[in-house]
């Protein structure tokens, strides 16, 4: 039941809930400190649930083993906590709130680092954090609330130890607010504006924007796994998941296809 589970937060009452799809309701729930409102989710190969919360400091960063229902780490954080993602090696990335910081925890030991975010004061805000395929960390970067859409946001990126690789600014038609951000099944950096109801496509190796696309509706706040990246590369430790393509030649252009076929092996678990 570990991936076949959806795990759902809810703010008010400090509660994880955890729902089976195939019923299409709660089947059980479990509580958390009080004070310790869950914000986000991030899953580990191991079935381990990192817990975001923006509602104080002195609140710990907790973690929730889905296979045993229970509360396994409140690890001290130094500042409250927004966007999450895991890495593929199960570290724990967090988005500092409104303080140039982000906060990487190590699988193993269970330490924190607290990493500066070069370019920043404490009036720029990390939001989503998304991995991609090399590894890298990216996290979404706006000014704070009220000067949010006012300002040109950035993408930050850094490497597995937590060393800045760079600041990408977004472009003018973009703008300000910058929410979620995620990767697509071709390693493509994905991130949205909250203020402009725009989503840009980013080239994972030079950061450059290549191109910028209104979407329907208003005020894009997402930045959870929004495209599933996560879950197929990290959490499901089979970034096979997905599709293969082959290219066969018809040789004219009015050739007529009726049928394909093709042998696979299939390991235990598929």
């Amino acid at each position: 039941m570990l991936f076949r589970s959806i795990w759902v937060g809810t703010w008010n009452d400090n509660r994880i809930h955890k729902i089976d799809p195939l019923q299409c309701k709660a089947i059980a729930d479990y509580p958390l400190p009080g004070g310790a409102n869950p914000y986000g989710f991030a899953v580990d190969r191991n079935g381990l649930l990192w817990i975001s919360s923006p509602n104080g400091a002195q609140y710990p960063l907790n973690s929730f083993d889905t296979n045993t229902n229970k509360i396994v780490d409140a690890v001290a954080k130094p500042y409250n906590t927004y966007g999450v993602v895991v890495d593929g090696t199960n570290d724990a990335w967090f988005a500092g709130w409104c303080t140039n910081h982000l906060m990487r925890i190590d699988a193993k030991t269970k330490q924190l680092s607290n990493i500066i975010m070069p370019g920043f004061d404490g009036n720029w805000c990390a939001r989503g954090m998304a991995v991609d395929t090399d590894g890298n960390v990216w996290a979404a970067v706006g000014r704070y609330n009220n000067n949010a859409c006012g300002t040109n946001s950035y993408l930050a990126k850094y490497n597995k130890n937590g060393a800045h690789i760079g600041n990408y600014a977004m472009p003018s038609n973009f703008g300000g607010g910058a929410m979620g951000v995620s990767m697509d099944a071709n390693g493509k950096i994905w991130v949205t504006s909250v203020c402009t109801h725009t989503a840009a496509r980013v080239n994972k190796d030079t950061g450059a924007v290549e191109l910028v696309a209104p979407l329907y509706g208003t005020n894009p706040y997402t930045y959870s796994d929004w495209t599933g990246a996560m879950l197929k590369n990290v959490t499901t430790n089979n970034g096979q998941i997905g599709t293969w393509t082959a290219n066969f030649d018809g040789t004219t252009d009015t050739t007529t296809w009726q049928q394909g076929t093709f042998d696979a092996q299939k390991p235990t678990g598929t």
